[in-house]
């Protein structure tokens, strides 16, 4: 099957379906192609892009994106017929917030270890402070069932956060959602949001990046996500309790999703 779009116009855009999967009965099971997408932001799309993103059939968008990220970089999809966009803002580790977390340093130079630290809060936070917004994404997912397509700016952490609990709820193992999450190192352009980024920051006198920062900022590790669900573990006891008490994904709502999405 193919995965990775990798047309110009779509950041990191990748379908979720085909990783095997167990259901609650103890089925061998895999998740649905076609009908599950992850991906960065669409301000970019073309008249190609929106030629491939047409033949998939996208009904339904969930955007991640803080409003002043909606505000520089709009989406330009423009879809027939339009699917239905939900809003579901978080901002754990941009804007604002991520400058917050940078401003202790000073006018020190943050080091790549001190980035991958604060990428993996970021991942804690996100399932720590920020259930309610993933709550609602898959409450949306099991009242549409639909082609659906979730992104934020990079398609990476918060979108990483909700993929990764969305499998879980399919029954896809631990170890596959890594592997999945760890995609975005191959299929985003990471050194060219270094550059990117090294401009924007450059002149601020919040904080010195180096490259090896940025880097850090722009890829993903393992213990990023590992973070989140060592956070799950320990808080909640395992990824079970957490969709059902945090999320409303109990069994009869997990039973639904995989009717839904696996074959």
């Amino acid at each position: 099957m193919q995965r990775h779009y990798n047309f110009p116009g779509l950041i990191n855009f990748r379908d979720l379906g085909d990783y095997a999967a167990r259901d609650l009965d103890g089925k061998a099971r895999r998740v649905k192609s076609g009908v599950l997408f992850r991906a960065g932001h669409f301000h970019d799309v073309d008249a190609a892009a929106h030629n491939v993103l047409a033949n998939l059939g996208i009904l339904q968008v969930f955007d991640f994106r803080t409003a002043r990220e909606l505000d520089k970089k709009p989406s330009r999809l423009q879809l027939l017929p339009a699917p239905v966009t939900h809003w579901l803002e978080l901002d754990p580790g941009s804007g604002n917030t991520f400058k917050a977390m940078v401003k202790p340093v000073g006018g020190a130079t943050l080091t790549a270890s001190e980035m991958k630290a604060m990428m993996a809060d970021v991942n804690r936070s996100l399932v720590t402070d920020h259930a309610d917004v993933y709550r609602r994404f898959m409450a949306a997912l099991l009242e549409n069932p639909v082609c659906s397509v979730m992104h934020c700016a990079s398609g990476k952490d918060r979108t990483g956060i909700a993929a990764a609990l969305l499998l879980s709820s399919l029954g896809v193992d631990r170890d596959t959602i890594i592997s999945d999450y760890l995609l975005t190192n191959q299929c985003l352009d990471v050194q060219h949001h270094v550059a990117r980024a090294m401009a924007d920051f450059g002149n601020q006198p919040l904080a010195m990046f180096d490259a090896a920062a940025l880097t850090a900022m722009y890829e993903v590790q393992p213990e990023y996500l590992q973070a989140a669900f060592d956070a799950i573990d320990s808080q909640w006891g395992s990824i079970d309790n957490y969709l059902q008490d945090q999320l409303g994904i109990g069994v009869a709502e997990r039973q639904q999703l995989q009717q839904r999405y696996l074959t």
